[in-house]
């Protein structure tokens, strides 16, 4: 009801401005976002047309504040996934070992409890056959997480270019993604209901690496982002690998060997837990091989390495590396470096 007081015309549009309150200011982010949570999580609605439309301008810069790479259910992670695991195989590698999509069965290791599903939905959007995320924990936020896959296909649907580039997105059609998202329930996934997933499709596994349920030899692809560097024992998890994947198959691999407690600690160095001497086998929740070890674990395997690329090369000098215990001791420091790797194999025939 327009305010009889107001001297606007009867009828016109109200206005709500947006007005900063300064005893705010000394609040973190972080804070007033809980503070948020906490009062729009039970259920409660707008209860009035300000309210309403204060919330609806949160709502929406929200949706560009929070579309980082940290953030799991985002577009930008999406995507990084997917030119991590995907796109630069495609560009670097000849015709004849480009990764197939195209009614492929696809395992991704270590996907996470946040938001296990989408890379894997966004596989079969492109026409894989079937998609098996593995992780040792159990979905965290089920709703959220099938909410997000109802993100997804808008974003894939609407506009393929904002996930998977250019390239492929001229390669397929948006008839062709709908068809390819056969028996996914897309009313279910907005009331966040988990039955809206066909398990012969879309299968979450909570399995070791060293015990996977995946049948030998039917796997045409095997990717994983940050998850060899924690297993105890490499070695098992490769044979495991090679186990489950069909002969001519591929692995891609992005491995991140550097000491994790120097992330959001600056007093750790990213080389520290190597001055560690201890016979666990993690340790900062790392099992401290470097790059290169990785690749002949592959090729002892029955890998081919079809591309290996190292990154985020750190500082070291020869007194920084007296510090490490043997065998890191006595390595060269170029092997020391780099603590990145992205590896691309095929299981040789």
């Amino acid at each position: 009801m327009d305010d009889p007081n107001s001297s606007a015309p009867a009828g016109s549009l109200t206005h709500h401005a947006l007005n900063q309150n300064e005893s705010l200011e000394s609040f973190s982010t972080s804070d007033l976002f809980a503070e948020l949570i906490k009062r729009t999580c039970s259920g409660s609605k707008a209860e009035s047309e300000e309210h309403a439309f204060l919330s609806h301008q949160l709502w929406t810069n929200l949706r560009s504040f929070s579309d980082v790479h940290l953030n799991r259910h985002s577009t930008t992670n999406l995507k990084n996934l997917y030119f991590a695991l995907v796109r630069p195989v495609a560009l670097l590698l000849d015709s004849a070992h480009r990764l197939p999509i195209k009614d492929a069965t696809w395992v991704e290791l270590g996907c996470g409890s946040i938001n296990p599903w989408s890379f894997s939905f966004l596989l079969l959007a492109m026409g894989a056959k079937q998609a098996i995320p593995i992780d040792l924990d159990p979905v965290g936020d089920s709703k959220s997480a099938c909410l997000t896959l109802v993100e997804v296909a808008k974003s894939i649907f609407a506009n393929p270019v904002s996930i998977i580039g250019y390239g492929d997105s001229a390669k397929i059609t948006r008839r062709e993604i709908l068809n390819n998202l056969y028996g996914f329930d897309l009313e279910k996934l907005g009331k966040g209901l988990v039955s809206g997933i066909p398990k012969s499709r879309l299968s979450y596994r909570l399995e070791s690496v060293y015990e996977m349920t995946v049948p030998k030899a039917s796997v045409d692809v095997v990717v994983s982002m940050s998850f060899l560097e924690h297993v105890p024992d490499v070695d098992g998890a490769v044979a495991a690998i090679a186990g489950i994947t069909r002969p001519g198959g591929y692995g891609v691999h992005r491995i991140d060997t550097i000491d994790h407690w120097s992330y959001g600690h600056s007093e750790i160095g990213p080389l520290d837990f190597l001055t560690i001497d201890s016979d666990e086998p993690l340790i900062h929740g790392c099992n401290r091989l470097r790059p290169k070890e990785f690749i002949a674990i592959f090729e002892k395997h029955g890998f081919e390495v079809l591309d290996a690329s190292y990154g985020n090369l750190v500082s070291l000098t020869d007194d920084q590396r007296s510090a490490f215990i043997p065998p890191w001791s006595l390595m060269p420091i170029e092997d020391l470096k780099p603590t990145v790797l992205d590896i691309a194999v095929r299981l040789r025939k």
